[in-house]
């Protein structure tokens, strides 16, 4: 036999794509001592307390801003361990910075001071001297490790909200050079989903730069704001508009983002002009409020008493079968029936004399 006939043959190289595995940003899940864990001092959702705060400072706003308190109600009843652990990055020889998780972390440390300051039991601050915690390995990058939080939790069923979503897309796109529709594509969203996000993100920063304010809480007027087209157009043609509409929102004539919705009724070029000058005047009146100034034009406006009955007929029909099981005295119950019943009637009886003599009018 012949040495070619007993050489092995070359390995056949592959064809098409290679997929190569990018490797896992979370290295390792450890016991880390919560007195070594820092806040990152370039939080986006924090500029508009300015730059280079103390940790200390960053205590104080997280503990504020961050809705802590109601956090730390919810782990000493339910525990850490219900809660998705914090992802951690080291820094130096000994400290680690929070990547995400500054909520829990912040709540965290409060138990502790609370425990040692009396105010919480039942608890020894040495049993919470550590929480475990995700590493992130050493040679991720920033924009490694947005994406990766981007696909947890916006292209995954661990939601996200929607300011912490503006928030991390556009780092995404600012810093990292991403582009709306590449955004899209991993996240699996629509590309005018990511763009709104991204332009709330940019009018909450302006906001709260001239303003001041949580970003939290500001950002979802600006993003309800983009959904409404009657709203952007008006924008675009007045330039004081976005003026106003912040100082709105500042001076609290706003309660929440909801009135965005029932704002843009004013603006709507197919609604009575009279009906929306007189509620516009109400509304910039001073410690004006907007739910009375939209009262106004429901009440003025063709369509207020369509508006009256079709929230009435919610009302109605938001009863559960529970409510009726747990009405308490049974006999209440057929008189406020016949009651809203006979005022139905009434109405249907002044729609009819109101609809005989506009006609008459007409004649």
């Amino acid at each position: 036999m012949s040495k070619s006939k007993l050489q092995k043959p070359a390995a056949k190289k592959p064809t098409g794509n290679v997929v190569r595995k990018k490797p896992m940003l979370v290295e390792k899940s450890m016991m880390v001592a919560v007195a070594d864990i820092k806040f990152a001092t370039d939080n986006p959702r924090l500029f508009h307390h300015g730059n280079n705060l103390s940790q200390k400072q960053l205590h104080e706003i997280l503990y504020d801003e961050e809705d802590v308190p109601t956090l730390k109600k919810q782990i000493l009843v339910d525990g850490l361990d219900v809660y998705e652990e914090p992802y951690l990055r080291k820094i130096g020889a000994k400290h680690w910075v929070v990547v995400e998780g500054s909520r829990r972390i912040r709540a965290w440390l409060s138990i502790i001071d609370d425990i040692n300051s009396g105010k919480t039991t039942g608890v020894k601050a040495s049993e919470l001297r550590t929480m475990r915690c995700k590493i992130i390995r050493s040679t991720a990058t920033e924009a490694d490790v947005r994406k990766f939080l981007a696909s947890e939790h916006i292209a995954k069923k661990k939601d996200w909200s929607a300011p912490n979503k503006g928030l991390l897309i556009f780092l995404m796109i600012d810093v990292d050079g991403e582009t709306y529709r590449s955004v899209a594509d991993d996240l699996a969203m629509t590309a005018p989903g990511v763009e709104r996000l991204y332009k709330a993100y940019r009018m909450t920063e302006t906001y709260c730069q001239l303003k001041g304010g949580k970003y939290n809480g500001a950002f979802s007027y600006f993003d309800e704001f983009l959904k409404k087209p009657i709203l952007v157009k008006q924008a675009q043609s007045d330039p004081g508009f976005m003026d106003w509409l912040m100082d709105l929102i500042h001076e609290d004539k706003l309660v929440e983002h909801k009135d965005i919705r029932k704002l843009a009724v004013l603006f709507d070029p197919n609604e009575d002009a009279t009906c929306q000058k007189l509620a516009l005047d109400e509304l910039n009146k001073p410690q004006a409020k907007f739910r009375k100034a939209y009262q106004l034009f429901v009440d003025s406006s063709p369509k207020g008493s369509v508006e009256v009955f079709e929230n009435a007929a919610r009302l109605v029909d938001g009863i559960t079968i529970e409510q009726f099981n747990n009405l308490l005295d049974r006999a209440l119950l057929k008189p406020a029936m016949d009651k809203l019943a006979k005022s139905l009637s009434n109405a249907r009886k002044l729609m009819n004399s109101a609809t005989a003599t506009a006609g008459a009018s007409a004649i």
